[in-house]
């Protein structure tokens, strides 16, 4: 599972872990993340697989909302190690989504080439927001943020 992937199904999980009792179709889901109907879609049917969430059927409309007691199993892919990576992220609140997305790309070690090519954006596009992400974070480089967020798993 790339780290787009993993970073919608982490959004997911937040969101129905927030929002209790929200029931959300693809699209309205897809609308509130920011986020493509077609990566929602995928991930809701793993969060379904995994017994995470549940689907009501009505009418023509598929209707997600969090199964009582549910407990969030995440993809095998994914190691416990990325998962706190993906959470620690998902939770710096200054960062924008696209800058969540490129921050868990640098701490899983990717250069700006690949993660420009992984996301479908110019390399000077994936600087420019590292740049930003280093203003936000208060840091100068790759080292000193990839101590930052280890730091906030202690």
């Amino acid at each position: 599972m790339d780290g787009y992937k993993q970073l919608v199904e982490t959004e997911c999980v937040h969101f129905f872990s927030k929002n209790k009792n929200s029931f959300e179709t693809q699209h309205s889901l897809a609308t509130r993340l920011g986020r493509t109907e077609e990566h929602i879609t995928a991930t809701l049917e793993h969060l379904v697989n995994t017994s995470f969430l549940e689907i009501r059927i009505t009418g023509t409309q598929k209707l997600f909302y969090l199964k009582k007691d549910g407990n969030y199993v995440p993809n095998n892919e994914i190691s416990r190690d990325e998962m706190e990576f993906q959470t620690i992220i998902h939770e710096l609140d200054s960062l924008t989504k696209r800058e969540k997305e490129i921050a868990f790309n640098v701490i899983n070690g990717l250069d700006n080439q690949t993660i420009a090519e992984n996301l479908s954006i110019s390399f000077h596009t994936v600087k420019n927001h590292i740049t930003s992400i280093y203003e936000k974070l208060g840091v100068k480089d790759r080292i000193q943020f990839t101590k930052k967020i280890y730091d906030k798993r202690r």
